[in-house]
């Protein structure tokens, strides 16, 4: 417990204690217009305060393959080959400075970084999808369907592997199955997506599930 400040508590029970911690929020928001073009790419890109912590949800109104990475405090989120014509949403979220508002709720730490407003809209209520280490309900079997519009973490889900065999020299095959948001309709599906699909006929076919969740966030307390 600190030893002054003021205690806050979401709906959902997660605490915040200031001034000895600061809570992680949305920093900003940004959207890629995405075309269903071959081999089509585009990048969104967000500058963090050094030494803190940064996380990114997507959502997509198409189905693309979502990419992450992060050097220095730049972290990049890759869309590559778009099914379609469509849309990306990025959220990103990290620890900074808030902006003093006008009138309402404003909380300083320690060192007199304002830390905490009542316009700061901080990461909270994230959903967990999947049982992580059940085979069947985590890493690319991730399979369900959200009312409303949702963005999860982008994240490595499994692998597969195998032969392509269409005329000619056989060819290995491989894709890595990745987290997808994509808006159908008024809800969204969260499920893993190859980033490829093969060329021909695949033989041999071996799947690695790992087992892991996917993190999901509802999009409507942040646009």
């Amino acid at each position: 417990m600190a030893e002054y400040g003021v205690l806050l508590t979401t709906t959902s029970g997660e605490i915040w204690v200031t001034a000895n911690s600061s809570p992680i929020a949305l920093q900003a928001r940004k959207t890629a217009a995405l075309q269903g073009a071959s081999g089509f790419n585009t990048k969104v890109t967000h500058t963090f305060p050094a030494g803190q912590p940064v996380v990114a949800f997507v959502h997509c109104t198409v189905e693309v393959e979502i990419t992450q990475t992060i050097s220095g405090n730049t972290i990049t989120i890759d869309f590559l080959r778009p099914n379609a014509t469509g849309t990306a949403y990025v959220y990103f979220f990290s620890i900074f400075p808030q902006t003093k508002p006008d009138y309402g709720l404003a909380v300083w730490d320690a060192s007199g970084t304002l830390i905490l407003t009542n316009e700061t809209r901080t990461l909270s209520d994230v959903v967990t999808l999947g049982t992580a280490g059940v085979d069947a309900s985590s890493g690319y079997n991730i399979n369900t369907t959200l009312a409303g519009k949702w963005a999860c973490m982008p994240a490595m889900l499994g692998l597969i592997t195998g032969v392509i065999s269409a005329g000619g020299q056989p060819q290995p095959y491989m894709a890595i199955y990745k987290s997808m948001a994509k808006l159908e309709g008024s809800n969204t599906r969260i499920f893993a997506r190859p980033q490829t699909t093969p060329g021909g006929n695949l033989q041999n076919v071996a799947y690695s599930n790992l087992r892991n969740v996917i993190m999901a966030i509802n999009c409507a307390n942040y646009d």
